[in-house]
């Protein structure tokens, strides 16, 4: 019998891991790209409001759900859902009362209430409340992991030593060899569209290959072939002093942690 999987505390220190089930959604639905290093929640929901706001026309003709299978917009709720666990932790140190009453604002924008999809002007956004958030997204680039220049680069490597040390250690059990190519197909889609997902997702993926991997490795009978993956992990995030820091089970593989 396996042990169980690690239940990865939200290791915050004035920042935020989302929490929930991660899905991934095809890269440049309908949102401006940004640099790949640049992918705050609030931030993203300001690219897609941006363009949704045409005062003249219906939220469905502007957004047009249905081409999509409503990717777009289920995007738009999960940036809303993780800016709102940001301003709810930030709010134990910093006064964010200013961005949380204008929350709903936000929230009535992305589902086009009161008037509905299909009224006249429904795609019209508040300018106030966008302009908040434009305020916003610059305050949280303060408190959101952003990746390294070489991050992406970085991680995509350590990746493919993930996958060939799996593939070359017959002792891991077939189960757990499925599990951990499904958490590398998860984090490689979250890299592949990080400009709409954003760095929590991506943050999430690493810490779930994080504890798969000190898994993975415990379950080995040949445990010296892990030493590699274990030492070459890689932190492709600028850390500042007050960005989120690892779990604790990237801890026990980043250099100079455990």
């Amino acid at each position: 019998m396996h042990p169980p999987v690690l239940v990865l505390p939200r290791l915050i220190q004035h920042g935020y891991i989302l929490t929930g089930p991660a899905v991934g959604y095809q890269r440049h639905v309908g949102v401006d790209s940004y640099p790949l290093t640049v992918a705050n929640p609030a931030e993203l929901l300001l690219a897609q409001l941006r363009p949704w706001n045409q005062p003249n026309r219906t939220a469905y003709q502007t957004r047009n759900p249905d081409a999509d299978k409503w990717a777009t917009q289920r995007l738009a709720v999960r940036h809303l859902d993780a800016i709102d666990q940001l301003l709810t932790e930030l709010s134990e140190t910093r006064n964010v009362a200013v961005y949380q009453r204008h929350f709903s604002s936000w929230a009535a924008d992305v589902f086009a209430y009161p008037q509905g999809w299909n009224a006249a002007g429904s795609a019209q956004v508040d300018m106030a409340a966008l302009e908040h958030l434009e305020n916003l997204a610059e305050f949280l680039r303060s408190y959101v992991p952003e990746l390294k220049p070489t991050g992406e680069a970085e991680l995509r490597g350590y990746v493919k030593l993930v996958q060939s040390t799996v593939e070359e250690d017959q002792s891991i059990p077939a189960d757990l060899r499925i599990h951990l190519r499904e958490v590398v197909s998860h984090l490689l889609r979250c890299l592949d569209e990080y400009e709409t997902v954003g760095a929590f997702e991506l943050q999430k993926a690493l810490e779930n290959l994080a504890a798969t991997v000190l898994r993975t490795a415990a379950n080995s009978g040949n445990k010296s072939k892990w030493k590699p993956t274990m030492d070459g992990f890689v932190w492709p995030f600028a850390v500042s002093v007050m960005s989120a820091l690892p779990s604790a089970a990237l801890a026990q593989l980043l250099p100079g942690m455990s």
